[in-house]
This record gives structure tokens, C-alpha cells and sequence, in this order.
């Protein structure tokens, strides 16, 4: 579908876990049409027989605006100006 978002990358920023409950705070960053945005949360698991299973989060999204200097947030690792600008 043209309005999906193109997934361009997936920071762990942080992870823990105590017995049975566990949480990730996590970062992705997408493409859609011409603009950058991102989703963040930090989601709550619980071990049940072995297995973790998603449990909760609060997810936020925001907008990405990267300098021309800035590191392109595709994850090339090249400058935004001579990527993806």
C-alpha cells in the first residue's frame, strides 16, 4: 500500500530484566513519501513456560528533521546531504 511507512532502522536503547517481567526501550525510524518520523516505546514482557510475550507499552511518535550534517537516518552512515536529501 502507498501510505505504509518504509522501516529504515531499529535502535535497542535500552533493555532489563527481573524474573518473569522484562522491558525494551526501542527506537524505529521510518520513511513516508518525503518526511522522517520515528516510534518509540519502551514495551513490557512477561515469561511465561520459557517463552517472553509482549505485554504492554505507550507508544510515541514523533517527526525526525535532520541536518544537512547530521548522520543520514537510513543508517548508511553517511552524511544526510549526501544521501538521502
Amino acid at each position: 500500500m502507498d501510505d505504509n511507512p518504509a522501516w529504515v532502522s531499529l535502535q535497542i536503547l535500552d533493555s532489563q530484566a527481573r524474573g518473569d517481567r522484562g522491558s525494551v526501550h526501542f527506537r524505529a525510524v521510518y520513511r513516508l513519501n518525503n518526511g522522517w518520523g520515528y516510534l518509540e516505546e519502551t514495551s513490557d514482557f512477561i515469561r511465561e513456560d520459557g517463552q517472553w510475550y509482549y505485554h504492554s507499552g505507550n507508544p510515541q511518535e514523533g517527526t525526525l528533521k535532520p541536518g544537512r550534517n547530521e548522520p543520514c537516518p537510513c543508517g548508511s552512515g553517511r552524511k544526510f546531504k549526501a544521501c538521502c536529501l
